[in-house]
């Protein structure tokens, strides 16, 4: 699996977590209802501000443009896509059949805003490829480190995943190292995600 699109912060994984369960009572392929902004960044622990708002803003429009790049001939997975899309064919390496696929983790995004700009209230949507892979249940975990040899700080951010959906219950760990200066002048980079199953 790869991850492609602007480098994600750890926040970022955090408000994808709150859409994540947000949207686990929304009926498949209908739209999330209106969520308010300021009830978004409470119930997620943090200010009401209006810099905390228009961090959460930029935070929507980077997962909206974040894309997975999903490959993998875990027998599990493969059986529960056919069991989910079964009008889509598999993909096939040599004899092996497999699932390959791609998707954004946001869909449109429709916001209301202020006069000033400030978004107050927005929509969004899920595709069935993010609720097959990542289903209903997230977590994330943060782990700094410093890097050797330089005076930068190196942030692991881990995000993982249980996916029930797809049958065995899957864990997917995303991970990336960025110092400071490469996050403030990173505009596109490629995670690549290691994959383990748990029983």
């Amino acid at each position: 699996m790869s991850y492609v699109g602007e480098e994600l912060r750890s926040g970022d994984w955090e408000t994808f977590a709150y859409i994540l369960r947000f949207a686990a009572a929304v009926p498949h392929g209908q739209r999330l209802p209106l969520i308010r902004v300021v009830e978004m960044l409470k119930a997620m622990g943090r200010g009401t501000s209006t810099p905390d708002r228009k961090l959460l803003a930029r935070q929507l429009q980077r997962l909206r443009n974040a894309e997975l790049r999903v490959w993998t001939n875990d027998v599990a997975i493969v059986e529960s896509w056919k069991a989910l899309f079964p009008n889509e064919p598999l993909f096939k390496r040599g004899d092996i059949p497999g699932v390959r696929t791609s998707f954004k983790l946001l869909g449109d995004l429709v916001e209301a805003k202020t006069e000033k700009g400030n978004t107050v209230e927005f929509t969004t949507e899920l595709s069935l490829y993010v609720r097959a892979f990542f289903g209903q249940s997230c977590r994330v975990g943060i782990r700094k480190a410093c890097t050797s040899g330089s005076p930068a700080t190196s942030q692991n951010v881990f995000f993982c995943f249980i996916s029930r959906t797809m049958g065995a219950s899957t864990s997917l760990l995303m991970s990336w190292s960025s110092t400071s200066a490469q996050a403030r002048t990173a505009s596109n980079s490629v995670v690549h995600l290691g994959k383990r199953t748990t029983n």
